[in-house]
């Protein structure tokens, strides 16, 4: 028997083995619990001054010293629906109302946070069930020294994005 007839057998068995285990089209892992390389998971932040967006984990949202923030986040869409979502507030401010949220028939768990006062980073972690998923970052802005305040996602800024240079040129409300 050729050595090329022994291998062809085997060979392709597993090409039909890695074939059936394909999760979709434009995936780039045929392991169907392989966790993507970004996060998918999105969140959407509407403040008090009128601003919002969708971000993602390494996104900052931009808002004004103790705004008050809109929360609603996705975890797997309507497949989630029923679960139940924690969120916890890492670095200050508030979650008002419940840090309990149960996941909608759209897909969607909301909560109601209440920034601080200090300007700088807050870190809000979601957990799924008790198991983590994803953090989300506001960034409430030094109104005192616009130049301390890093580039965020931010409706006071043309194009939903602020640079260093933006900030300087948008108007501070108290």
């Amino acid at each position: 028997m050729k050595p090329q007839r022994f291998l062809m057998g085997p060979i392709l068995l597993i090409d039909l083995c890695l074939l059936l285990t394909t999760t979709s089209r434009g995936s780039n892992s045929i392991l169907p619990y392989a966790p993507p390389a970004v996060s998918p998971y999105g969140v959407n932040l509407s403040s008090s001054s009128g601003c919002s967006s969708t971000v993602s984990e390494t996104d900052l949202f931009g808002v004004q010293p103790n705004d008050t923030v809109n929360i609603s986040v996705s975890t797997c869409g309507i497949d989630c629906s029923g679960d139940v979502i924690t969120i916890q507030a890492i670095d200050g401010g508030t979650v008002t109302g419940s840090n309990q949220s149960v996941v909608d028939g759209s897909g969607y768990a909301s909560f109601t946070f209440q920034a601080g006062s200090d300007p700088g980073v807050l870190r809000l972690t979601f957990l799924d069930n008790g198991s983590y998923f994803m953090t989300a970052q506001i960034w409430v802005f030094d109104v005192t020294d616009p130049g301390n305040n890093p580039p965020t996602v931010s409706c006071d800024c043309p194009l939903n994005y602020c640079s260093l240079s933006d900030l300087f040129r948008q108007p501070i409300f108290l």
